[in-house]
């Protein structure tokens, strides 16, 4: 995805007010706060993490989000270079970042699935994961559209994920599609 399919994105899902306060909680964060330098948190850099945000938006509070966020600075954004800072940074700009959805964002979280707090909301970016696995596409693939790059969701996390429900379900998981993907929700739900 480029960075002007990234904005519509962002813009279409939030809003324009919404994104750019949140473009300026992120970078007043990230950057003042923290003080990384502008070198190692780009514009794109920081419009690649609201996208993240605005896909993953109803998942916020889900205590996998902030696991995740980290991973994805880690691996994606080159920061595994920073092991002291990254988890305080990562819980930071998660706590900024739910504040402000529970202040301001509200009628951006309501989801047809039942809100920010419904199960349903924090369970559906899994569910699309897993519904990509099922149907073979791959988790991390340059070359074709994959689950990561559909979800937003690290490829590290997403391998370790599908490793763990499988070496849990084992051989009597359930075959049929529908009975494999309710077991995956539990599955997730434990977690959350």
């Amino acid at each position: 995805m480029d960075f002007a399919q990234m904005r519509e994105f962002i813009d279409e899902v939030l809003g324009d007010k919404h994104a750019e306060n949140l473009r300026k909680i992120i970078s007043d964060t990230v950057e003042k706060e923290w003080q990384v330098p502008g070198k190692r948190f780009s514009p794109l850099l920081r419009e690649h993490l609201l996208y993240f945000i605005a896909k993953q938006r109803n998942s916020l509070w889900s205590p996998l989000f902030p696991e995740i966020l980290e991973i994805k600075f880690q691996e994606e954004y080159g920061y595994g270079d920073c092991p002291a800072v990254l988890p305080r940074l990562v819980q930071d700009l998660t706590s900024k970042v739910r504040l402000y959805f529970t202040e301001r964002g509200k009628e951006v979280l309501a989801a047809p699935e039942g809100g920010r707090n419904s199960f349903k909301a924090k369970l559906s970016p899994f569910q699309e994961a897993f519904q990509l696995y099922l149907e073979q596409v791959s988790i991390d693939d340059p070359f074709k559209e994959s689950i990561r790059d559909r979800t937003g969701l690290p490829a590290t996390f997403l391998k370790g994920l599908f490793r763990d429900f499988e070496r849990i379900s084992g051989t009597s998981a359930p075959q049929t599609p529908r009975a494999r993907l309710k077991l995956f929700l539990n599955f997730i739900a434990s977690k959350l």
